[in-house]
């Protein structure tokens, strides 16, 4: 591989904006975001810790890593442990329904027990519930996705096993050392077949959710795989003991649930989601909640909420601090500057101040700099790049949003009210500021298209005049 290849294929990885969070921050490309409001969340969970904190902003705002650095904050603090959980990752985000995210809480909870060495016999039941409740009805998917007999056959053993020692528990002896051995292996034999129920529970529910996955017409009616199922009270139950269990042995937990500022329906937000977190405060587990913007105009959401928070896009026409921050983000990334300076001012220009446009941009310009046969990225790259994304915001627009996009490109207003108004709003086309002023703008890239629509249209309308 050439010396040129290698360097812009590391170009290339320092700015993949679709990674882990977690990698960017492992490489040191983290820069402090000016006006972070996770500051003050995790000051508040630290005094208060069961409680909720609702957190609105925009796609590419930057939100997950300033999650990832709040829980690794949390959890260098004694008697806390903050569980980070993409929820996307566990169901379709669209179709989420009531119980879903209690069924997804449990399982990280199972986990947790499992990962501390505390799953105990006591507590196998309750697993056995949330997996039943995340991934189905139990004979239903069972037969529709055939367990191995010799799976089933093993799961009948360790029951009446577990049964029979419950039943016999020790016999005592006549002296106290016999009588205290006895005891202690009567619990030791106890824990080890209820470790083995709790891996058969797990291999079953791997094997039915991935059977699931290849099988998309499944019938089978789980809260993480299909809709319209209610709130079972087993798993209500079984949530509120393995809370109780993890909350005694190990202090506080909060939960820090990400993934749903893609969900654009605020009903549905508010039905399904809010209500299982309300639930699952009522056991004393906090939860930092992430909502997409339209939530944040929805009536009455803030009695949902101990605390609402925003995370807006930043302000990089209008204030100065962003625009230093934006090329600190940018000098970190390509510490050789091989990104001419030209070419990183358009760059964050054309941003809009979406941190993952920034990313986006960058690595577009990067690629069309090696393909150019330039040892640099310079602004006529970054051009390229900005057309290419500005073509792809374009598709799909229907002659309604480009009517709204050409009223706040001319009159600079934009009062969001139709679900359309809301959905430019979540899918960034249009982008709202609130510092140093709240105000909406189109994003940059796409004004010099309606511009040119304008244009076009008043030029018509002389020629038909």
């Amino acid at each position: 591989m050439s010396e040129r290849l290698q360097r812009f294929r590391k170009l290339m990885t320092a700015f993949e904006g679709t990674s882990n969070p977690q990698h960017a921050i492992k490489r040191g490309y983290y820069v402090d975001l000016p006006n972070n409001p996770m500051a003050e969340i995790t000051r508040r969970i630290e005094v208060r810790p069961a409680s909720l904190h609702l957190l609105l902003g925009g796609i590419g705002s930057g939100k997950t890593t300033q999650l990832l650095l709040a829980q690794e904050h949390l959890n260098q603090l004694e008697g806390f442990n903050a569980i980070y959980v993409d929820v996307s990752l566990y169901t379709d985000i669209s179709k989420i329904e009531r119980g879903a995210l209690i069924a997804i809480a449990g399982l990280e909870i199972i986990k947790f027990l499992d990962n501390k060495k505390q799953s105990d016999l006591l507590l196998s039941q309750h697993v056995q519930a949330v997996y039943d409740s995340a991934g189905g009805n139990k004979k239903t998917k069972e037969a529709q996705f055939p367990i191995p007999d010799t799976l089933k056959k093993l799961e009948k053993h360790l029951e009446d096993d577990l049964k029979n020692r419950i039943f016999l528990g020790y016999r005592p002896e006549k002296t106290e050392d016999k009588n205290k051995f006895e005891k202690d292996k009567f619990q030791q034999d106890k824990l080890q077949v209820s470790q083995q129920l709790l891996e058969i529970y797990k291999l079953k529910y791997a094997l039915i959710t991935e059977n699931k996955s290849n099988d998309q017409a499944s019938n089978s009616k789980g809260l993480l795989v299909s809709q319209n199922q209610e709130v079972d009270n087993k798993l209500i139950e079984a949530f509120s003991n393995l809370s109780k269990s993890a909350l005694e042995k190990n202090g506080e937990i909060v939960f820090i649930l990400d993934g749903l500022d893609r969900l654009n329906n605020s009903q549905t937000f508010i039905d399904s989601v809010l209500n299982d977190v309300m639930e699952i405060l009522q056991f004393g587990i906090g939860v930092v909640l992430v909502g997409s913007i339209p939530i944040a105009y929805q009536k009455g959401i803030e009695k949902f909420s101990s605390y609402l928070h925003y995370f807006p896009y930043l302000n990089v026409a209008e204030d100065a601090e962003v625009r230093k921050f934006f090329l600190n983000i940018l000098a970190t990334r390509d510490s050789d500057n091989f990104i001419t300076s030209e070419a990183k001012e358009f760059l964050i220009t054309q941003s809009g101040g979406v941190l993952r446009d920034l990313m986006s941009l960058s690595q577009s310009a990067i690629e069309e700099a090696y393909v150019d046969g330039s040892d640099n990225i310079t602004l006529e790259h970054t051009q390229e790049a900005v057309a290419s994304l500005a073509r792809s915001k374009f598709m799909g627009l229907t002659d309604e949003n480009l009517k709204m996009l050409q009223q706040v490109v001319s009159q600079k207003n934009f009062t969001p009210r139709t679900p359309e108004d809301l959905e430019l709003l979540l899918t960034g086309h249009i982008l709202e500021y609130r510092h140093p002023r709240k105000h909406f703008a189109v994003h940059p890239v796409l004004i010099p298209l309606i511009q040119g629509i304008q244009e076009e249209n008043k030029n018509l309308s002389v020629a038909h005049g």
